[in-house]
């Protein structure tokens, strides 16, 4: 059974056997992720927060019940990535969520784009759909890139990734940064207009070479 408070108002509970290995909380909404690399989230949902179809409703099962003054939320199912793939990482910015899985793909949850925080285009369709973003990375031929870990703030996020060769001989730590900017929150190059391209940079933190 996995029980938690938010601000004295949501009673969440989750008994299927969803061990839970880590927790992050945003303004007014909680993720967690499980031991079987699934998405937990539940709270405010006004701006997205919550993965479509994750929350049972009142008018097909009843879940959801007032006990004085506290709503209680039941978790249907973890959500997962496509292509078979788990989640290993997760964090909370103000009103969204970001994932990285297994393959090394994020993801982030949300529709408050308002600072860039989601690092893509948000349409109303994507409310509530965990939505791969690709930084603006060139690679070679010979390339590819693995993100492993993320971390949140308010309205800006921070990915930390490998970009390796095929054969692992060269290995790039690079640092992904988006969302809000205005203090320097992040890396950011600079445009001929002087501003940060579209809100989203790429910085090469340091180089090792693989021996073996």
């Amino acid at each position: 059974v996995f029980s938690v408070m938010a601000n004295k108002q949501c009673s969440i509970r989750e008994s299927k056997n969803s061990n839970i290995v880590k927790c992050c909380a945003g303004l007014r909404h909680s993720s967690a992720l499980t031991a079987s690399g699934g998405l937990l989230v539940w709270g405010d949902d006004r701006h997205g927060q919550i993965v479509l179809n994750q929350i049972a409703s009142d008018a097909a099962t009843e879940a959801s019940k007032i006990n004085d003054g506290r709503r209680e939320q039941h978790l249907l199912a973890p959500w997962f990535p496509p292509d078979e793939a788990l989640l290993v990482d997760i964090a909370c910015g103000a009103r969204f969520t970001v994932m990285v899985d297994s393959h090394g793909r994020i993801f982030t949850l949300g529709s408050d784009n308002s600072h860039g925080s989601l690092g893509r285009d948000c349409t109303p369709s994507l409310k509530g759909c965990p939505t791969e973003i690709i930084p603006p990375l060139e690679l070679h031929r010979d390339e590819y890139m693995y993100w492993q870990k993320v971390s949140c703030g308010w309205s800006h996020c921070v990915a930390r990734g490998l970009r390796t060769t095929r054969n692992n001989e060269e290995r790039t730590v690079l640092f992904f940064g988006w969302g809000r900017r205005d203090m320097g929150q992040y890396y950011a190059a600079k445009t001929r207009e002087g501003r940060s391209s579209i809100d989203r940079a790429v910085r090469v933190y340091s180089m090792r070479t693989c021996t073996h």
